[in-house]
């Protein structure tokens, strides 16, 4: 690995010096984000070091190109997680509540899993999923590997009996 290995870095350093202002500044015009522009470019050399590890210093070709096609890949790629981690906290966020009261969370969670303990656990699937994790209908008969009709009878079964439980639980008539 030795002389190999002192090419890859030799070569690593000099695309790094000449071309990270160029791909910075494209990614920068690019992207109107200095600091994304600025992700993008490392990770692009990272992938690139990477590549450069696995098979040598011949995979470092291309120059301008090059950084130009892997700083778009690499936001690309940084965009998609951003999204995709967007779209987990939006399914993960407790509906109607505010984010500074963990403890109103918290009691409510408590409430509901009291009251919910009654129920069928097909019937509190229903509920976990279109109430605490925001699932739409489709979405919740999707993963549940249902006809969304059935789900939709489902979940109002499950609120009827619910509420039924509710009126027991707490010695309200």
């Amino acid at each position: 690995m030795g002389g190999t290995a002192e090419e890859v870095v030799l070569q690593l350093e000099e695309l790094f010096c000449r071309y990270q202002a160029f791909a910075l500044g494209w990614a920068e015009h690019r992207y109107h984000d200095k600091a994304f522009a600025e992700d993008a470019t490392q990770e692009a050399f990272l992938q690139l070091f990477l590549r450069a590890t696995k098979g040598g210093p011949k995979t470092l070709g291309g120059g301008a190109a090059m950084i130009r096609r892997n700083t778009r890949w690499a936001a690309n790629n940084l965009m998609e997680r951003a999204r995709a981690s967007a779209a987990r906290e939006r399914r993960s966020a407790p509906v109607g509540f505010d984010e500074d009261a963990g403890w109103v969370r918290h009691e409510a969670r408590e409430l509901v899993a009291a009251v919910c303990a009654p129920l069928s656990t097909s019937h509190r699937q229903a509920l976990q999923l279109r109430y605490a994790e925001g699932y739409s209908d489709v979405d919740s008969a999707r993963l549940l590997g249902i006809p969304t009709k059935a789900f939709q009878s489902r979940r109002r079964r499950a609120l009827e009996e619910a509420r039924k439980s509710a009126t027991q639980w707490l010695g309200a008539t």
